[in-house]
């Protein structure tokens, strides 16, 4: 999955005019008005006062901020760089939107989330202990491990990595009609797969305290941050997982291409 946030430098005052200008700005990539509402003033400006949408992905506007979010499912499962693509088009018509009702914005943030799954002698907590946290713990007697990096790159972004092991399990329960809640007990599923997870997180807030001020948001700082996750997700985060080596000159400089 990946989730983006473009923040902006103050709370966008709401109004219907606005609103029709974002959506005719928005709508080859996000089709659908999901739910629109007007709110009183004294409404805090996180709430989303617009919710657009496609297939799988979906955007949630605030005076705050602009929230775009999706869950992978098919190819894209498999295929880093499609998903990359797409990931890197929406938020671009994001930033489009902004622009239609003349906000520019000052902060981006990019979270994505990476399975590498493990059916291996060695389970993942065993691997993250020796591999990245290096310590003689008995894997039989730890349920999670996890590891997590800062990093700052060319004094703009912070790029952080999170990795721990994760577990997905099937339960298979009739449907019976009524009923509304399903209780899942902790010895209840069949492991069906094991493996790491990788969390990137990449923002600009880097630039923002380097400057001492509210950045401005463009096009190509979308693309360069999409770069950088693209650099991490593909070469530096992997080799990470499975070795526990990170070069962080190597992180920049693929960056930058």
């Amino acid at each position: 999955m990946a989730h983006a946030v473009l923040q902006a430098p103050y709370p966008v005052p709401r109004n219907p005019a606005s609103d029709e200008l974002f959506i005719a700005a928005v709508r080859q990539e996000f089709p659908n008005i999901m739910s629109r509402q007007v709110l009183p003033a004294e409404a805090p400006s996180q709430i989303p006062h617009l919710t657009m949408g496609g297939t799988s992905s979906q955007l949630a506007l605030s005076a705050a901020q602009a929230d775009f979010e999706v869950r992978f499912y098919g190819s894209y499962l498999a295929d880093i760089e499609q998903g990359l693509e797409y990931v890197e088009r929406k938020v671009q018509q994001v930033l489009a939107g902004y622009q239609a009702i003349d906000v520019v914005p000052s902060m981006i943030g990019l979270v994505a989330t990476f399975h590498f799954a493990r059916n291996e002698a060695e389970n993942a907590v065993e691997h993250v202990l020796k591999t990245q946290l290096k310590t003689e713990l008995p894997p039989e007697g730890v349920q999670d491990a996890q590891v997590k990096l800062a990093l700052k790159v060319r004094e703009t972004y912070f790029a952080g990595l999170t990795l721990n092991n994760y577990e997905l399990r099937k339960f298979e329960r009739p449907i019976m009609p009524g009923i509304t809640e399903l209780r899942i007990r902790p010895w209840e599923g069949r492991v069906d797969e094991t493996g790491l997870e990788l969390v990137l997180d990449i923002n600009n807030n880097l630039e923002a305290r380097t400057k001492q001020a509210d950045p401005e948001v463009t096009s190509e700082g979308v693309g360069a941050v999409v770069s950088l996750l693209r650099e991490i997700a593909t070469r530096v985060g992997p080799e990470f997982a499975e070795t526990g080596s990170l070069s962080l000159e190597r992180l920049e400089a693929g960056s930058r291409s």
